[in-house]
């Protein structure tokens, strides 16, 4: 028999012991800086290092690193490989990363399964030029034979940027200078980078506060103060399939967990309201905090928060107070946003969390709705008709434009009809005059009458002419 065929048949005998390829799995043994890759929430049991993409990026001017030997990667094979008794088998053992680079000494070793005898010893390739780590392991078996379990790779990483980092990894059987396929494992993530903050969750529980009959001077139910919001927070997304169930700052030195109240250090909050919201009247505030004087407006308020933590943990209420002077309350609805600002190592975001809901004021038995009014018809003309059947005089009269067919927006959706309607008095205004005043060219729109009076003594009425100059009403009723 020739050499060349004695090398060949020596290496079917070596495939017969180490069966065909598998497909083995990274192990949630594996650890980056301490950080099991485990996680029984997920199936199977392994996650990555989650690093939160609000730190900042690494460069591969300033990249990012485990400590020398801070990573731990375990392959378990498929089916463990058999080594037959007083046989030596040697294998080539290879780790590719890929996102990252490993980095520092670098060294693999073996593991049999228990009740077999076999011994190791290696021949540490290294880093290698190409990125790798390699070590050919030979494993020889005792008087009884065993098998291979699993093989462990001890490195460093480093990163350039927020890639996720994979490690893939091959075991081949080297015999009579031949490489059989033992198994092999596909790139699997072992750090990703996700957004700590949740986008968009600032979640604010809203609440309805009621100005309250007869003149809308105070909160029905609140007293003095009303809380429109009971939980101003920003929220961290869901850390369930994490390693260790949580954010990490870097992959750099021991692993710190990161959370929202050490990633964000305060920030800047944002009540807006809609039209009428009187934020310049009613001394709103986030917690015990007063918005900045001269970013108050009828619409607007502005709020510098100075500790993450209690946008975090509890969250903060948003909050009106009456004016300690007779002023009609105006229904409007709240939204808030947040700014963050970040500890020095994290970057923030370039737009604000939000706007949510942040809670409303509605007025007590006073709005009715006059859908499809005619507004701009030159084929019917319509009249809203309001009366005051009480012996006090009410507060102002608004109508809110909420829905129309034109082709120009409406400058404003809400404008004032009159700001009292007398005991025992009529108010007619024509649809014609309120869509100049809107600045609206619709034919029609659906219409919300608000009154700032007691309801049960106020009727409503819509009259319309059409082209012919037939007279046609419809009553609206009572508002309460």
């Amino acid at each position: 028999m020739t050499k060349k065929l004695l090398l060949a048949a020596g290496a079917v005998a070596a495939l017969a012991f180490a069966g065909a390829a598998n497909a083995g799995s990274i192990s949630q043994s594996s650890s980056i800086n301490g950080v099991n890759l485990a996680n029984t929430a997920t199936t199977p049991a392994f996650a990555p290092l989650t690093i939160a993409s609000e730190a900042v990026d690494p460069t591969t001017a300033a990249p990012k690193a485990t400590a020398e030997g801070g990573v731990v990667i375990v392959n378990t094979l498929a089916t463990p490989a058999s080594v037959s008794a007083n046989a030596t088998n040697v294998y080539e053992v290879v780790f590719t990363p890929a996102g990252g680079a490993f980095s520092g000494a670098s060294k693999i070793e073996a593991t049999a399964t228990s009740g077999g005898s076999v011994t190791f010893t290696y021949t540490q390739l290294g880093l290698r030029a190409d990125g790798t780590v390699a070590a050919l392991v030979t494993a020889a078996g005792g008087a009884s034979g065993g098998t291979v379990a699993s093989f462990t790779l001890t490195t460093g990483l480093t990163s350039t940027s927020e890639a996720d980092i994979s490690v893939a990894s091959s075991v081949n059987l080297i015999a009579s200078g031949v490489r059989i396929a033992v198994d092999s494992t596909a790139a699997t993530a072992v750090v990703r980078y996700r957004p700590l903050l949740a986008t968009a969750t600032l979640t604010a529980t809203g609440a309805t506060a009621t100005a309250a009959l007869p003149n809308y001077t105070s909160f029905r139910t609140s007293g003095a103060t009303a809380t429109l919001a009971t939980a101003i927070k920003l929220n961290a997304n869901a850390a369930d399939s994490n390693a260790g169930g949580a954010f990490y700052t870097s992959l750099a030195g021991t692993a710190a967990a990161a959370t929202v109240a050490n990633v964000v250090t305060g920030g800047t909050l944002t009540v807006t309201g809609s039209a009428g919201a009187q934020l310049d009247k009613l001394q709103p505030k986030i917690g015990s905090v007063a918005p900045a004087a001269a970013t108050l407006t009828d619409t607007t308020a502005v709020f510098t928060i100075a500790d993450g933590s209690d946008i975090e943990s509890t969250g903060l209420p948003f909050s009106l107070t009456q004016p300690s002077t007779a002023v009609p309350l105006n229904a409007a609805t709240y939204q808030v946003s947040f700014a963050p600002t970040f500890a020095p190592a994290f970057t923030a975001p370039t737009t604000a969390y939000g706007p949510v809901a942040a809670g409303s004021v509605v007025l007590e038995g006073t709005n009715f709705n006059a859908p499809w009014f005619t507004l701009n018809n030159p084929n019917n003309t319509a009249t809203l008709r309001l009366a005051n059947n009480g012996t006090t005089a009410t507060g102002p009269v608004f109508v809110t434009l909420k829905a129309n067919n034109g082709t120009a927006a409406a400058t404003t959706s809400r404008i004032t009809l009159t700001n009292s309607l007398a005991a025992g008095q009529v108010l007619e205004v024509t649809g014609a005059t309120m869509a100049a005043a809107f600045g609206t060219n619709a034919q029609n729109g659906d219409l919300q009458v608000t009154v700032q009076g007691d309801g049960t003594v106020i009727s409503g009425k819509v009259r319309v002419r059409n082209v012919s100059g037939a007279t046609f009403e419809s009553s609206l009723g009572n508002l309460k």
